[in-house]
């Protein structure tokens, strides 16, 4: 099971409502590098098994704000409550603007490979669209890549996944048989 970090259950929960699920930690880079460690620690404690790292949102869309959707006020960004709390940040809108904020498009493989000396748990890279960073991502430590344009719904003119699989295909097949 994926766990997003906007989850609306914190990963202390989940991890105990689902002892024998193979439960991945789904979060994406933020300038906030402590914001990102703490989460880490808290999924290793919690018996998380594996991070699944999204890179392929390094602006975020318009497609919510389009539709004036935010979370309603009485949910919760569960896995942010400390950091709402810490940043005197007063609702939903508030925190979302933050993460939205501090979302880091400047990362580079430097970036990933100091963010896997932070914790033990394996990594699989979210949003793999070439051969060419497939290979990056296996030298750099990744344990598996996930092929994804996240939906499209963040990048507009990305190619679609199974475009990316099909042309791609006897590449990715290298990458997992080495």
């Amino acid at each position: 099971m994926g766990l997003s970090i906007y989850s609306t259950y914190s990963l202390e929960d989940v991890a105990r409502e689902s002892p024998n699920t193979i439960k991945f930690m789904q979060m994406q880079f933020y300038t906030d590098r402590q914001l990102m460690v703490e989460v880490l620690k808290r999924a290793e404690k919690a018996g998380f098994k594996a991070v699944s790292l999204t890179v392929d949102i390094p602006v975020y869309g318009q497609h919510r704000k389009r539709a004036n959707f935010f979370l309603p006020e009485h949910l919760k960004f569960a896995n942010f409550l400390s950091l709402k709390k810490k940043k005197g940040l007063r609702n939903n809108r508030e925190l979302n603007k933050y993460i939205s904020d501090t979302a880091d498009s400047s990362v580079d493989w430097e970036t990933f490979d100091w963010l896997r000396s932070t914790t033990s748990l394996p990594f699989v890279v979210k949003g793999i669209l070439t051969a060419e960073d497939a290979h990056l991502a296996v030298q750099h430590g990744a344990q598996g890549i996930m092929v994804s344009n996240h939906g499209g719904r963040q990048l507009d003119c990305v190619p679609a996944t199974v475009c990316v699989l099909i042309v791609n295909l006897s590449q990715f097949l290298v990458i997992i048989v080495k």
